[in-house]
C-alpha cells in the first residue's frame, strides 16, 4: 500500500450490486446492515446506527435504480 506522502490525486472508486426481494427495500433488508456488540443496527458501509429496519436511512450512500417489472 502507498504512504501518500504528497496526499492523494485522485480516488478509485468501486460499484457494488445489493439485491432487495420484491421491492422490500429497507434496512432491514440489506445485507450490509448488521447487530454489533450491544445489539444496536449498524450499517458495514457507513457505520452509522440504523434508527429503523422498516426504512432506507436518509444517509444511505446507495443509489437505487429503477427496474422495469413488466415481464
Amino acid at each position: 500500500m502507498g504512504r501518500f506522502d504528497n496526499g492523494i490525486n485522485y480516488y478509485t472508486s468501486a460499484i457494488l450490486n445489493i439485491h432487495f426481494p420484491e421491492d422490500d427495500v429497507r434496512c432491514g433488508q440489506c445485507p450490509l446492515c448488521y447487530e454489533d456488540s450491544l445489539h444496536r443496527a449498524k450499517c458495514r458501509l457507513t457505520g452509522e446506527l440504523v434508527y429503523s429496519l422498516q426504512s432506507i436511512s436518509d444517509f444511505c450512500p446507495l443509489q437505487f435504480e429503477e427496474v422495469n417489472k413488466d415481464v
